[in-house]
């Protein structure tokens, strides 16, 4: 039983550690969320919140390290997978209908975001915002 106890506990922290480099820094603060429009709540809207917050981030900033809107979309689409595969067992139907999401809201930026990426960046917009952008 103890053995048992200790794995879980040991399992628990790993999943915690793969978590945290989803998250990665605190991106939120230049984020709205995953914004779906008339305020929807669409599957996954929470557990897809940290990529949107990358996101959005890149769309205000990105242009001031020449970040393009399609590598900031792109990069979106990764960051959304990674979330699928961190979250649910493969195969699982909980992770193909997160995967399946995941290229709804990729369809839908690229489908829709054209206005929301920045030509000028935003004034907040500080070494401290690299961070959440691609590399």
């Amino acid at each position: 039983m103890t053995g048992l106890i200790l794995s879980l506990g040991i399992f628990l922290v790993i999943c915690q550690l793969g978590c945290l480099e989803v998250s990665g820094s605190d991106c939120s603060r230049y984020s709205n969320g995953c914004s779906i429009p008339f305020g929807a709540n669409f599957f996954f809207k929470q557990t897809f919140t940290p990529a949107c917050d990358r996101h959005d981030a890149c769309y205000k900033c990105g242009v001031m390290w020449n970040l393009s809107r399609r590598r900031c979309d792109h990069t979106f689409k990764d960051h959304l997978k990674r979330i699928c595969r961190q979250t649910f067992r493969n195969p699982s139907f909980n992770y193909v209908r997160c995967k399946f999401v995941a290229s709804i809201y990729y369809a839908a930026v690229r489908a829709g975001g054209g206005m929301g990426f920045k030509t000028r960046p935003k004034p907040w917009c500080t070494p401290a915002v690299r961070a959440c952008l691609p590399i």
